[in-house]
């Protein structure tokens, strides 16, 4: 994965230059932020559909791991969710 190095620079910063500690922060992280666009695939999917894209006969999510790296979002989402009917 291309990301995950340029993703350690970032880690490595705030511990001044303590890999062991950027690198098990930098695996948390980047745990969570597979978790949540693993999370939010369906609703990426659903709204593409929305759109009027057309996916082939038995192609799955849609995921970005752009998407991931916003919690907040994330979590407005998981909030409104219950109100508004979607997974």
């Amino acid at each position: 994965m291309v990301l995950f190095p340029f993703f350690m620079i970032w880690c490595g910063a705030p511990h001044r230059g303590n890999l062991f500690r950027a690198l098990l922060i930098g695996l948390i992280i980047m745990g969570l932020i597979l978790f949540i666009s693993t999370d939010l695939a369906p609703l990426f999917r659903e709204t593409g559909e929305m759109a009027g894209l057309s996916f082939p006969e038995g192609y799955g999510e849609v995921s970005s791991l752009d998407a991931g790296s916003h919690v907040v979002p994330w979590l407005l989402v998981r909030v409104i969710s219950p109100f508004y009917g979607f997974d």
